[in-house]
């Protein structure tokens, strides 16, 4: 299975050399059709920022769901930082983004409970926050709940992926439409019995999505168009009798709506607490007041915890968490919240364990790396004795 998204230009020769059995994230489209040009402008290309053409730094593709907010699979952004990535909407040819509009990205969200379980994905749904609005492109309309669309329903998937045919790696946006299968034909196919209102599932003889343009939409092409669906895995492309598996969009619309109702007002902020007191970010001295200092000596072979609260406390925009991490491998990370909505609060838990040794002071810096512009990293440090 590739889970690394971000090297998918450089892993494009091996991908046809998977073998079937192999699970793999969804992507390219066999056995479709090229999209009419300037057709889908809601589509997103999610690629790599840097100087070389967009064809060979395009990963996944998303959908624009509201003016500031593209939806993608959450394995397309798995360990990736917002100044990594940009999206650009409104194109259908790789090579030609003369009508696109092009935006960073200032904040990346995936869903708290993400799992690659041996390569089958569960909650592969990701919103990225773009650096400013799409201007006069419509957002399409995302399914409202879980049972929205049935077996038996056409939907249209689009991609930019792998054809499998000539040419190979296509420039120009390819579609195909599938048929949504039940899931338990997909439990058969896939043998595992976890798959479930989180999924869909969805078949057509020598059509398919596969590997490259994760995050891409699988929708209902009505007026209007509606989201149904997000790339996500796969066993082989194409494959007889063997439905592609999407992500269930209208099972996640509560979370999505969650997102898209923030004012964006106003900046996001991070604030740290220890036992209801400020840690300020920078070089303060640990202190047992706010927990940064974890007090008496440890026996060895013990562990303690300390745990904080971190906040968003602006009023405004969701901050993002990208990650957090110790510069002394002797205190660990717990449990951390991946983002926090406007006022919203969440724990971090940091153990220490004394592997024995001498007895001493230890100390570490806890560093924290968020969306917050004013501190992209908030960092205070912590102490223990063994």
């Amino acid at each position: 299975m590739i889970r690394f998204p971000t090297l998918f230009v450089l892993l494009l020769p091996l991908l046809g050399s998977l073998g079937a059995s192999g699970q793999e994230p969804q992507a390219r489209i066999v056995g479709g059709t090229k999209a009419p040009t300037g057709s889908h402008r809601w589509i997103a290309a999610v690629a790599n920022t840097g100087g070389a053409p967009l064809f060979n730094r395009q990963f996944c593709g998303g959908s624009l769901v509201a003016p500031d907010w593209i939806l993608t699979a959450a394995h397309c952004v798995e360990d990736e930082i917002p100044g990594r990535i940009m999206v650009v909407v409104g194109l259908t040819n790789l090579d030609d983004t003369s009508d696109a509009q092009t935006r960073r990205v200032r904040g990346i969200f995936s869903h708290p409970r993400y799992r690659d379980r041996d390569g089958d994905l569960f909650n592969d749904i990701a919103l990225l926050l773009l650096s400013s609005p799409i201007d006069n492109i419509d957002p399409i309309p995302f399914a409202p709940a879980f049972n929205t669309i049935f077996p038996g329903t056409t939907l249209r998937a689009l991609g930019w992926g792998e054809t499998k045919s000539i040419p190979r790696f296509p420039r120009e946006l390819r579609m195909a439409d599938l048929d949504v299968v039940p899931i338990a034909r997909a439990r058969r196919a896939y043998g595992t019995p976890d798959l479930d209102r989180r999924h869909l599932a969805a078949y057509s003889t020598g059509r398919d999505t596969c590997s490259g343009d994760s995050g891409g939409p699988l929708f209902l092409d009505s007026t209007p168009p509606l989201l149904a669906g997000i790339t996500s895995f796969g066993i082989g492309c194409a494959r007889r009798n063997t439905p592609g598996i999407y992500t269930n969009v209208g099972n996640f619309a509560p979370w999505i709506r969650s997102f898209l109702n923030q004012s964006l007002a106003a900046p996001p902020s991070l604030r740290v607490r220890g036992r209801g007191h400020p840690i300020r970010s920078g070089g303060a001295p640990p202190s047992r007041r706010n927990d940064t200092d974890f007090g008496r000596r440890v026996p060895p072979g013990q562990q303690v915890a300390k745990r904080f609260v971190l906040v968003n406390g602006r009023g405004g925009t969701p901050l993002s968490i990208h990650a957090v991490r110790s510069t002394n491998r002797q205190f660990r990370i717990g449990n951390s919240p991946p983002y926090l909505l406007s006022g919203r609060t969440g724990r971090l838990a940091v153990f220490f364990r004394n592997p024995g040794g001498p007895a001493g002071v230890v100390q570490s810096r806890i560093i924290i790396r968020t969306n917050d512009p004013a501190r992209r990293i908030y960092s205070f440090r912590v102490r223990a004795r063994r």
